[in-house]
């Protein structure tokens, strides 16, 4: 374990090593991008202004995903890389390191909105926005690059469980019950 985080110490300080405040600042919008009030702003556009089924799905989506984030940062109890060298911190960050809460978060619903408008474009968008605030954490010294690669790996987990497996169970479970209401209403 003390390898790996000595080798992800030294890859932030080699990526660190190009530090500016310009990109101070962009990686602090793409790490901002990548925080919860984000998506609820995110998820209030999509109910309201594109499809209000697919806001709703990814919001309950997302809630699920911090809460097996949470439960994963308690498993785990990594350390963030401050908690070694206070030098390369440099935006405040609390609790766990593993997994990144915002890697995991950024693929699960950027992907799932993407998926959800069956938008090439914005699968895109959603890959490069997902990598670029993922890339962002080690940046900005609040994750190890493993930390960020597990956020990744569990975000498409979820993703994919949820998309490829359980929303097509749910869909066959929820035409019958449909046909049922109609047949009501007919005898009625």
């Amino acid at each position: 374990m003390e390898e790996m985080w000595q080798w992800g110490l030294v890859f932030i300080h080699h990526i660190q090593q190009f530090q500016s405040p310009a990109l101070d600042k962009f990686f602090i919008l793409m790490t901002s991008l990548g925080a919860e009030v984000s998506y609820l702003v995110l998820f209030a556009f999509i109910l309201w202004c594109v499809h209000f089924k697919l806001g709703s799905r990814v919001r309950w989506l997302f809630v699920l995903s911090v809460y097996i984030n949470i439960l994963l940062k308690l498993m785990f109890q990594m350390a963030r890389p401050f908690h070694l060298s206070p030098a390369v911190q440099l935006i405040a960050a609390e609790g766990y390191g593993f997994p990144s809460g915002a890697a995991q978060s950024s693929v699960l619903v950027l992907c799932s909105i993407a998926y959800g408008l069956k938008s090439k474009i914005m699968w895109y968008v959603a890959l490069f926005l997902s990598f670029l605030i993922g890339v962002s954490r080690i940046y900005l010294g609040v994750h190890f690059p493993h930390g960020v690669l597990g956020g990744w790996l569990i975000g498409f987990f979820i993703f994919y469980v949820y998309h490829y497996y359980l929303e097509p169970k749910l869909a066959t479970m929820v035409k019958p019950i449909q046909n049922l209401k109609i047949k009501i209403l007919a005898a009625s």
